[in-house]
C-alpha cells in the first residue's frame, strides 16, 4: 500500500463525528464570520499556548501580514531579519509591511536561524522574525537578549510549531508576537486556511483585531488605519476547537515516530556511515516534528526511488529565498548562504504522521537503505 507523507483520513477519523457536528451546529447558527465559535477557540488557543490574547486570522500568511504592518504603523520602519531558509511567506509579509528583509543564514545542522551569523551592529534594523521550522524553537534566550540590547522586536513565525516549547515556555509566547498556520497539514489544521496571532502586549493586540478587520478600532464603518480583510472562519474555528485537545496526544505520537526512525537508521548503518543524518535537535526546546526531515546522500535518487515504491515524500525548500526570483533585487549569489544551499540541497521530508506503524517505517527505511547500497552506476 501507498505510504502518504501525512495521512489526514487516520488522525480524524476518531474525531470525525464530533467535527460533523461542530461544523453542523455552526451552520444551524447561521453565524459564519467571528462569533461566539471563534470566540471560544481564540479563549481555548490562549490557555493552551499561555498568553492572554490569541486572534484568529485567515492563514499564517495573514498572521505574519497583520502583526507586522501594525509593528511598522505603530513603530520605527526599517529592516528585519529573518533567514532565507523557510517558505516565503516569512520575507513576503516583512516586504508587504514595508519593512525591508535582511537574510541570516542558518545553522546547517538545525535549519534553524545561526545566531552566531546576526550582525554586531544593529544599523536600521528594528525587527527579528525567527522561524520555528519544522516542529523545533530558536534557541530564544540569546536571541531575545541580542534583540533587547539593540531595542528590536522579535516576532516568532510559529507557523510549524504549534505545541513545541523553549524552555517550557510555549512557541509564539516569547516574542513581541507569534504567528501560527492551521493550513491543513499542520500539526493543529483546519479543514481549510486558518491562522493565529498571539501576544501578551494589549496595545499590539487591539491593532491586530482592527487589522483583520479593515483597520476598525472602535466604530462600524470607521476604519481608523488602512489594513483588510484577515478573520477567521467560524466553520474553521469548530473543527479547530475539536482538534486542540488532541494536540498533545498528536505531537507525543510523532516525537514516537521521530525516535523509531532514529533507531532504524541506527540499525540499518546508515546513521554511523553518514549517509542519513536528521536534522539535530536543539537543547532547550521540544520538538513536535510537524516534518521529518533528513540529510542524505544521493537525495534526488532516493527521492525517486521512494517515489517508485509508492512512499511520499518531499523536499522542504528546494530553492532557498535568496535565489527567487521574487527577491532577485536584493542583488545575492547563492553562495552568500552557504547552509542554505547545502540544506536545500540534501534535505528530504519523509512521512510522519500519528498512526505511521512501525512496519510502514521500516519500509520507507529498507527503501532508503536499498537505494544507498547501490552503486551510483548502476
Amino acid at each position: 500500500m501507498p505510504i502518504p507523507l501525512l495521512d489526514l483520513q487516520r488522525v480524524h477519523r476518531p474525531l470525525l463525528d464530533q467535527m460533523v457536528a461542530a461544523v453542523r451546529q455552526v451552520l444551524e447558527s447561521g453565524q459564519f464570520i467571528l462569533g461566539p465559535g471563534v470566540a471560544a477557540f481564540e479563549e481555548a488557543a490562549a490557555s493552551y499556548l499561555g498568553v492572554p490574547h490569541a486572534i484568529g486570522v485567515s492563514s499564517g500568511t495573514d498572521a505574519l501580514r497583520a502583526t507586522l504592518s501594525v509593528l511598522a504603523m505603530t513603530g520605527k520602519k526599517g529592516t528585519v531579519l529573518t533567514t532565507p531558509y523557510t517558505f516565503i511567506a516569512t520575507a513576503e509579509a516583512i516586504s508587504q509591511a514595508g519593512l525591508v528583509p535582511r537574510f541570516v543564514d542558518v545553522d546547517v545542522h538545525t535549519g534553524l536561524l545561526d545566531l552566531g551569523a546576526l550582525p554586531d551592529e544593529p544599523e536600521d534594523i528594528v525587527g527579528i522574525v525567527p522561524v520555528h521550522l519544522f516542529g523545533q524553537c530558536v534557541p530564544m534566550d540569546p536571541l531575545m537578549e541580542y534583540a533587547r540590547a539593540r531595542g528590536m522586536w522579535v516576532v516568532e513565525d510559529s507557523a510549524q510549531s504549534f505545541g513545541a516549547t523553549w524552555k517550557g515556555v510555549q512557541s509564539g509566547a516569547i516574542g513581541a508576537a507569534g504567528c501560527f498556520s492551521f493550513f491543513p497539514s499542520k500539526n493543529l489544521g483546519g479543514a481549510g486556511d486558518g491562522g493565529l496571532v498571539t501576544t501578551c502586549d494589549d496595545e499590539l493586540a487591539k491593532y491586530v483585531r482592527a487589522s483583520r478587520a479593515h483597520g476598525v478600532l472602535t466604530r462600524k464603518y470607521y476604519s481608523d488605519f488602512l489594513s483588510g480583510n484577515y478573520r477567521l472562519d467560524a466553520l474553521q474555528a469548530a473543527i479547530l476547537s475539536v482538534k486542540l485537545p488532541h494536540i498533545d496526544e498528536w505531537n507525543r505520537a510523532r516525537l514516537k515516530v521521530a525516535d523509531r526512525y532514529l533507531e532504524l537508521w541506527e540499525e540499518s548503518g546508515l546513521l554511523r556511515k553518514g549517509l542519513v543524518r536528521p536534522l539535530a535537535r536543539v537543547e532547550g526546546s521540544s520538538h513536535v516534528f510537524h516534518q521529518y526531515v533528513v540529510r542524505v546522500a544521493r537525495r534526488d535518487v532516493v527521492a525517486q526511488a521512494l517515489s517508485r515504491a509508492g512512499i511520499a515524500c518531499a523536499v522542504y525548500y528546494p530553492a532557498p529565498l535568496h535565489v527567487q526570483d521574487a527577491f532577485a533585487y536584493m542583488g545575492h549569489e547563492p553562495e552568500d548562504f552557504p547552509a542554505s544551499m547545502e540544506l536545500a540541497r540534501t534535505t528530504l521530508a519523509l512521512p510522519i504522521f500519528p498512526g505511521l506503524t512501525l512496519a510502514e517505517q521500516k519500509e520507507i527505511v529498507n527503501c532508503v537503505a536499498t537505494c544507498l547500497r547501490v552503486p551510483e552506476s548502476a
